[in-house]
C-alpha cells in the first residue's frame, strides 16, 4: 500500500495501428509533452520562490532537500521558448485555415459559377458589380462556387455524355 498516494483510474485504451510511422512519431510527441508537464508540475511543488529582504531579490527553495539558489532551477518554469515557437506556429496554421476559409464564403456569395455547353466552359458572375468574366483568379477557379440548378444540370450531363462517349471510343478500339 502507498501512503498519500490515490490509487491511479483505469483508462480506456486505445488501440491505434503502431506499424504506421505517423502515428508513432504522433504518439512519441504527445508522450513527451505529458511527460514534461509531469515534471514541471513536480518542479513546481518542490521549488519555492522566496524573497531575500537583505538582498532584495528573489531565490528559489528546494522544499525536499532544504537547499537554496539565486538561479531559476531548471523545469519551473511552465514554458519554454521552444513552447512559445510552438504554439505560435501552431496559431499561425489555424488563422491561415480560418482565413482561408472565410476567403471561400465571401467567394461563394459573391461570385456565381455558370456553365457555357457551346464553350464547354465555366464563366463567373460577380454579385456585387453585375459583371460576367471568362478569367478569374487561378485560385477562384479551384474553388466549388454554387451554380444554379439549370447549370449544374447541364453540366452534369455534358460530363456524363463525354465519360459514355470515352466509354464507346474504348470498345471501339478494342
Amino acid at each position: 500500500m502507498m501512503l498519500g498516494r490515490k490509487p491511479k483510474a483505469k483508462s480506456a485504451k486505445v488501440v491505434v495501428d503502431v506499424k504506421e510511422p505517423a502515428a508513432k512519431k504522433i504518439q512519441c510527441m504527445i508522450r513527451v509533452f505529458l511527460a514534461k508537464i509531469r515534471i514541471r508540475r513536480t518542479a513546481k511543488r518542490v521549488w519555492q520562490r522566496v524573497y531575500d529582504p537583505t538582498y532584495k531579490r528573489y531565490f528559489w527553495f528546494n522544499n525536499l532537500n532544504e537547499t537554496s539558489m539565486w538561479t531559476k532551477p531548471k523545469f519551473v518554469e511552465m514554458y519554454y521558448d521552444e513552447d512559445r515557437e510552438a504554439t505560435q506556429m501552431i496559431q499561425k496554421v489555424i488563422r491561415g485555415f480560418v482565413g482561408r476559409m472565410k476567403a471561400r464564403r465571401v467567394a461563394n456569395t459573391r461570385y456565381t459559377r455558370f456553365y457555357d455547353a457551346n464553350l464547354n466552359k465555366f464563366y463567373w458572375l460577380d454579385q456585387k458589380t453585375q459583371q460576367t468574366t471568362w478569367n478569374v483568379t487561378p485560385w477562384l477557379e479551384r474553388q466549388e462556387i454554387n451554380m444554379p440548378p439549370e447549370d449544374q444540370m447541364l453540366y452534369d450531363s455534358q460530363t456524363k455524355i463525354r465519360e459514355l462517349m470515352a466509354q464507346l471510343e474504348a470498345k471501339d478500339q478494342e
